[in-house]
């Protein structure tokens, strides 16, 4: 699935950059080249295949919303990933995955989902959860979120200095 992300991914940001890409190729980070260039290089096939993912996961998720309303997905052990490019390096490049793995499912199947803050862990990194809905659920999530921060202190926790 992942694998799909990238391929669908890269090729739509290959595919909005086109007007200025490469020909402003300087004005772009080293990061974001990287992909456009990644995006540009896939192969029809490859785009084609990666689309049959999407379906795919697109209706084993409607399904799935048959049954539920919606997901909260539980924090998890999440370490510092900054973004190179953007004056940070990444940390420990396994949470890059640990995220993506998160969002890349609802970011691929068109659902749409919300991030909140979820306390913090016992060492005393932020943490969140996830919440995911049916296609069109955005203001189910929004009311659901919204009463989530009100029932929690989860928004206003600080890790220390």
């Amino acid at each position: 699935m992942a694998d799909a992300w990238t391929v669908l991914t890269a090729a739509a940001a290959a595919a909005s950059h086109e007007e200025t890409y490469p020909a402003r190729a300087e004005q772009y980070g080293r990061l974001l080249r990287g992909f456009l260039d990644a995006g540009r290089a896939f192969a029809g096939i490859e785009v084609v295949k990666a689309e049959a993912v999407r379906l795919e996961l697109r209706g084993r998720m409607a399904a799935l919303f048959e049954e539920v309303d919606l997901l909260l997905l539980p924090p998890g052990p999440w370490s510092h990933i900054g973004l190179e490019g953007f004056g940070r390096t990444i940390a420990d490049p396994a949470a890059s995955n640990r995220v993506l793995a998160c969002t890349a499912p609802f970011n691929l199947s068109g659902h749409p989902a919300l991030t909140l803050p979820g306390g913090l862990s016992p060492s005393g990194l932020p943490v969140a959860v996830q919440l995911a809905g049916p296609h069109l659920a955005e203001g189910l999530l929004l009311r659901v979120g919204h009463a989530l921060q009100q029932r929690t202190d989860w928004h206003a926790r600080r890790p220390p200095l």
